[in-house]
């Protein structure tokens, strides 16, 4: 045997003797006070609940439809049928609880349920068991009724509006392709202007063409300038009058298929 054969297997003999690390379950609450609210999220889609362990729902039978809570904390465990170990830090997981113990996850955004929380709302869900799981011994199916899309702003007063940008009211997007028409962005990439502004521009006397939109950041700086043959120019009008200030971002964009540079711009109104 080599040297470096001596080395490397001495080396091994070390790493195997290494104790492994032990997953271990655990509920770790956020630091938040208890709920004052809970809200019932409730719908006519089902999404199952990985069962890591049934026994809390023991006398549960199949048909029957139970309370569940999302667990306002992040969370490990392991299933009592294959001993597969889940930790939910840092997914898009959440710890199911009945009658307050854990019973498993589902896939729901932790960033909405942490909200709610600090908001002293608890979620809850209706679940619909299925019966044993095929394949997973002691193990009960089990399968939430909830709404395709769950936005807090549906089922808490006052929470913020949490949809798509694409799908609020007050969002409007739209590409500008004429460079003189945002020619003070042409040294950068990305823009971000907060409290901008949105007016018609004045027509020179005598002139019958259509007024130009200007986009004003809060210094003054003209931004991009719309004209009548842009096809936003109508809605643009439109939402303008809706909103007195405006958070408007805008972004380079070179289409090598269209061999073209343009900017894509999008307006929140405020």
């Amino acid at each position: 045997m080599g040297l470096l054969d001596k080395i490397f297997n001495k080396s091994d003999k070390r790493k195997s003797a290494m104790p492994a690390r032990r997953e271990v379950p655990y509920m770790n609450q956020w630091p938040i006070e208890m709920p004052k609210y809970e809200i019932l999220v409730s719908g006519d889609m089902e999404r199952q609940i990985y069962v890591y362990d049934s026994s809390p729902l023991k006398g549960i039978r199949k048909g029957q439809v139970v309370k569940v809570e999302l667990f306002r904390g992040t969370g490990a465990m392991v299933s009592t049928a294959t001993g597969f170990f889940k930790d939910m830090e840092g997914t898009k997981d959440c710890i199911v609880l009945y009658d307050g113990r854990p019973i498993g996850f589902i896939a729901f955004p932790a960033d909405k349920l942490k909200r709610a929380a600090e908001m002293g709302y608890a979620i809850k869900m209706n679940a619909r068991c299925y019966g044993a799981l095929e394949g997973y011994k002691g193990i009960k199916e089990m399968r939430a009724l909830v709404p395709q899309l769950f936005y807090l702003r549906d089922w808490i007063p006052g929470a913020e509006d949490d949809r798509p940008l694409w799908q609020r009211e007050n969002y409007m997007k739209y590409n500008e392709y004429d460079a003189t028409d945002y020619r003070n962005l042409t040294s950068n990439y990305e823009w971000d202007f907060p409290n901008a502004k949105i007016a018609m521009i004045p027509t020179p006397e005598g002139s019958q063409a259509k007024p130009h939109i200007g986009l004003y950041a809060q210094n003054g700086m003209q931004i991009s300038e719309v004209s009548a043959r842009n096809g936003c120019y109508k809605d643009l009008i439109t939402f303008m009058n809706k909103y007195k200030t405006f958070h408007i971002k805008a972004t380079r964009v070179i289409s090598e298929y269209e061999e073209k540079i343009y900017y894509t711009i999008e307006i929140l109104g405020d």
